[in-house]
Protein backbone atom coordinates (compact mmCIF):
# COMPACT_ATOMS: atom_id res chain seq x y z
CA UNK A 1 0.00 0.00 0.00
CA UNK A 2 1.48 3.44 -1.12
CA UNK A 3 2.02 6.17 1.88
CA UNK A 4 1.50 8.53 -1.37
CA UNK A 5 -0.96 11.54 -0.86
CA UNK A 6 -2.51 12.81 -3.93
CA UNK A 7 -0.98 16.15 -5.02
CA UNK A 8 -2.67 18.69 -6.93
CA UNK A 9 -1.48 20.59 -9.61
CA UNK A 10 -1.49 24.39 -9.02
CA UNK A 11 -2.57 27.09 -11.42
CA UNK A 12 0.83 28.14 -12.45
CA UNK A 13 1.94 24.46 -13.40
CA UNK A 14 -1.47 24.56 -15.24
CA UNK A 15 -0.60 27.66 -16.79
CA UNK A 16 3.53 26.50 -17.82
CA UNK A 17 2.60 23.76 -18.74
CA UNK A 18 0.14 25.11 -21.42
CA UNK A 19 2.49 27.54 -22.46
CA UNK A 20 5.20 24.95 -23.22
CA UNK A 21 2.87 22.54 -24.65
CA UNK A 22 -0.80 21.83 -26.56
CA UNK A 23 -2.34 19.51 -24.53
CA UNK A 24 -4.67 17.29 -27.26
CA UNK A 25 -6.82 15.36 -24.21
CA UNK A 26 -6.40 18.82 -21.87
CA UNK A 27 -8.75 17.44 -19.41
CA UNK A 28 -7.59 13.58 -19.36
CA UNK A 29 -3.78 14.80 -19.18
CA UNK A 30 -4.56 17.13 -15.89
CA UNK A 31 -6.26 14.62 -14.66
CA UNK A 32 -3.68 11.79 -14.89
CA UNK A 33 -0.84 14.77 -13.58
CA UNK A 34 -3.00 15.05 -10.51
CA UNK A 35 -0.82 13.47 -7.60
CA UNK A 36 1.70 12.27 -9.92
CA UNK A 37 4.49 15.38 -9.32
CA UNK A 38 7.63 13.58 -11.00
CA UNK A 39 6.08 13.61 -14.06
CA UNK A 40 4.45 17.16 -13.68
CA UNK A 41 7.90 18.38 -12.78
CA UNK A 42 9.92 16.47 -15.85
CA UNK A 43 7.38 17.62 -18.09
CA UNK A 44 8.47 21.19 -16.69
CA UNK A 45 11.93 21.24 -16.81
CA UNK A 46 12.01 18.80 -20.22
CA UNK A 47 11.25 22.25 -23.34
CA UNK A 48 14.79 23.58 -22.01
CA UNK A 49 16.43 20.54 -22.78
CA UNK A 50 14.48 19.55 -26.01
CA UNK A 51 14.98 23.05 -27.46
CA UNK A 52 18.52 22.99 -27.22
CA UNK A 53 18.22 19.89 -30.37
CA UNK A 54 15.02 21.09 -31.44
CA UNK A 55 14.49 24.58 -31.00
CA UNK A 56 11.83 25.67 -33.37
CA UNK A 57 9.56 22.76 -32.95
CA UNK A 58 6.14 22.39 -31.18
CA UNK A 59 5.98 20.19 -28.41
CA UNK A 60 2.38 18.42 -27.19
CA UNK A 61 1.18 16.52 -24.93
CA UNK A 62 -1.15 13.39 -25.13
CA UNK A 63 -2.26 10.62 -23.47
CA UNK A 64 -1.92 6.88 -23.78
CA UNK A 65 -4.20 4.11 -22.26
CA UNK A 66 -2.96 0.55 -23.17
CA UNK A 67 -6.74 -0.89 -23.87
CA UNK A 68 -5.81 -4.48 -22.28
CA UNK A 69 -4.23 -2.39 -19.48
CA UNK A 70 -6.51 -0.07 -18.14
CA UNK A 71 -4.35 1.15 -15.49
CA UNK A 72 -1.35 1.41 -18.03
CA UNK A 73 -1.03 5.33 -19.15
CA UNK A 74 1.55 6.85 -20.13
CA UNK A 75 2.17 10.66 -21.09
CA UNK A 76 3.55 10.93 -24.35
CA UNK A 77 5.63 14.08 -25.60
CA UNK A 78 5.29 14.81 -28.55
CA UNK A 79 7.83 16.78 -30.92
CA UNK A 80 6.59 18.13 -34.25
CA UNK A 81 9.68 18.00 -36.21
CA UNK A 82 9.77 19.15 -40.36
CA UNK A 83 13.78 18.27 -40.12
CA UNK A 84 14.71 15.46 -42.44
CA UNK A 85 14.11 12.20 -40.58
CA UNK A 86 18.47 11.49 -40.30
CA UNK A 87 18.93 14.29 -38.86
CA UNK A 88 15.69 14.24 -36.04
CA UNK A 89 16.51 11.10 -35.06
CA UNK A 90 20.12 12.07 -34.55
CA UNK A 91 19.18 14.83 -32.29
CA UNK A 92 16.78 12.52 -30.34
CA UNK A 93 19.40 10.48 -29.72
CA UNK A 94 21.46 13.16 -28.23
CA UNK A 95 18.46 14.85 -26.48
CA UNK A 96 17.95 10.78 -24.83
CA UNK A 97 21.72 10.67 -23.82
CA UNK A 98 22.15 14.12 -22.73
CA UNK A 99 18.68 14.45 -21.10
CA UNK A 100 16.45 11.37 -20.52
CA UNK A 101 18.69 9.36 -19.22
CA UNK A 102 19.31 11.56 -15.83
CA UNK A 103 15.29 11.78 -15.60
CA UNK A 104 13.92 10.24 -12.28
CA UNK A 105 13.33 6.59 -12.47
CA UNK A 106 10.18 7.65 -11.02
CA UNK A 107 9.02 8.97 -14.66
CA UNK A 108 10.25 5.78 -16.58
CA UNK A 109 7.20 4.12 -18.60
CA UNK A 110 4.94 7.07 -17.86
CA UNK A 111 6.29 9.20 -20.20
CA UNK A 112 7.52 8.52 -23.91
CA UNK A 113 9.08 11.23 -26.02
CA UNK A 114 8.33 10.72 -29.81
CA UNK A 115 8.80 12.53 -33.06
CA UNK A 116 5.71 13.56 -35.31
CA UNK A 117 6.57 14.89 -38.81
CA UNK A 118 4.82 17.96 -39.96
CA UNK A 119 3.46 18.01 -43.62
CA UNK A 120 5.34 21.40 -44.26
CA UNK A 121 8.36 20.73 -46.00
Amino acid sequence: MSNTVPVSLSQTQIVTLERFYTLKERSEILRFLEGSPAIVNTLLEAPASIQHYFPTEKLFLDIRVDPELADDIEIVLVILTSLDPQEALKRLRHLDQDWWRGVSRQVWGKICVLLEYSDVV
